[in-house]
């Protein structure tokens, strides 16, 4: 009985190791989408090998396998080792299949690094995938603190908004084109945002980056310089192009890198205020109005291309290239700026030669008053058509071997009528002048009166004895 019973156990464990057996499939018996379920696993699962070759081989299955591995992808992200979620992220991006937006997106929050950040590699991703609802979150991440820190990041969102056409993401790009920043593998950022700009066709961005086409910084990926990308992006924003730009060291492009900075000079030229030939000022107050007229004539043009005066400072009006350097005032001090005033969309002033509110003299304010921005232009007028008089006068002498008596004798054949002041008052011609000059020739200024201050001072000519 006892061999008997030893016998039923011995026939119990065989049965149940061969039933045991049956549960486990061959891959001979395996459904097609088992099959490829049980390839990707063992595909994910070689992601984190320390040999390289195996690795790699493992991610070109998962690419050839495609969007049947994008929800095991997904499940990565979740809880796998950072190289296996940055792995993760890239195949996602490469695959192309939106349903891995939402996952890429949460990732961006993802900082565990593999070199570089797990959100770095998810940025890079969704700028593939075409999916515009993540220009928000782009945008918002690219603000973050995480991004100042995170040189890999910034560079990838920026070229996934580019990537994107993100359009109305190009006030925010622009902060970036001066930023030198560098990836691991030597890709700067101020290339990926001047490149975005070109994408997104930022056209009002032209002025900000064609000040950059001389900039030699190179970027050690591309092995090229700052001042080409400008050249590549300009050339869509202007719909020019002015020869091959290939790369640095290639004569053709050199070239054709002149013609660009050449492009840019004329353009600056047409945006400087119009020159203004002025008598020279008899004193440092004449000369302030002056140099606050050019500087008004600047900030004309300003509000003509922006909508608006200069917020800040007149330094805007440099890096707009409207002046090519803030003037100083005749005592070598910053002129006052400020946007609003009373009656007015800017005030501007100089504090005279002590530099103090108030005083009188030469310490008074000289203000730039909306009087001023009126009649200014009359006072040019006034002292160009004073110094074509003189001039007739002076022919009027050689010629005649006198001064005129009155200013009508030197009406003829080169001149019909009398010229006018800005004003459209007549001059006042004095012979003899006073303190015993040969002449006077007066303008009454605004008030056509004699005497008067500012707008409504006379302006005057004296011959030397």
């Amino acid at each position: 009985d006892m061999n008997k019973h030893i016998w039923m156990i011995l026939a119990l464990l065989v049965y149940s190791i061969a039933l045991g057996q049956d549960t486990q499939k061959p891959q001979e018996q395996l459904s097609r989408s088992e099959l490829i379920q049980k390839d990707i696993d063992d595909a994910i699962k070689k992601l984190s090998s320390n040999n390289f070759l195996e690795s790699e081989q493992a991610k070109r299955e998962l690419l050839n396998l495609g969007k049947s591995t994008v929800p095991s992808l997904i499940k990565t992200l979740e809880s796998s080792k950072p190289e296996v979620k940055y792995t993760a992220c890239e195949l996602l991006g490469d695959i192309r299949d939106v349903s891995a937006v939402p996952a890429l997106t949460k990732a961006l929050l993802d900082y565990e690094e593999y070199g570089k950040s797990i959100a770095s590699a998810a940025a890079k991703s969704l700028g593939k995938l075409g999916d515009e609802k993540v220009i928000p979150d782009l945008e918002k991440m690219l603000q973050s603190e995480r991004s100042k820190i995170d040189v890999e990041l910034r560079y990838e969102i920026i070229s996934a908004l580019g990537n994107l056409r993100a359009m109305d993401s190009k006030d925010l790009l622009k902060k970036f084109i001066e930023d030198k920043g560098a990836t691991y593998y030597g890709k700067v950022v101020s290339f990926a945002a001047i490149e975005a700009l070109g994408k997104i066709r930022a056209k009002d961005a032209v002025e900000d980056i064609a000040k950059l086409l001389t900039d030699k910084t190179r970027e050690e990926w591309s092995g090229n310089t700052l001042g080409l990308a400008v050249a590549r992006t300009l050339q869509i924003l202007t719909s020019q192009d002015l020869g091959p730009l290939i790369t640095d060291n290639d004569e053709k492009t050199k070239a054709t890198l002149k013609k660009w900075s050449e492009w840019w000079d004329k353009e600056l030229k047409k945006k400087e205020p119009p020159k203004v030939e002025q008598p020279k000022p008899e004193n440092r107050i004449a000369e302030a109005y002056a140099t606050m007229y050019t500087i008004h004539l600047a900030i004309n043009k300003y509000k003509e291309s922006k909508g608006s005066t200069p917020a800040e400072n007149l330094s805007d009006l440099v890096t707009s290239g409207f002046l090519k350097e803030v003037p100083k005032d005749p005592w070598g001090r910053d002129f006052f700026y400020h946007q609003a005033g009373a009656g007015s969309d800017y005030v501007m002033h100089s504090y005279g030669a002590d530099g103090k509110e108030h005083g009188s003299g030469l310490d008074a304010d000289i203000m730039w008053t909306m009087e001023m921005k009126e009649n200014y232009s009359k006072i040019i007028a006034t002292k160009d058509t004073l110094k074509t008089l003189v001039d007739l006068i002076s022919s009027y002498r050689q010629s005649k071997g006198q001064y005129p008596a009155k200013l009508e004798d030197l009406l003829g054949e080169t001149l019909k009528t009398l010229p006018k002041d800005g004003w459209e008052k007549n001059f006042v011609y004095k012979i003899p002048g006073t303190n015993n000059t040969p002449y006077e020739l007066i303008s009454l200024g605004a008030d056509g009166k004699e005497g008067g201050t500012g707008v409504d001072e006379d302006i005057k000519w004296q011959e030397k004895k």
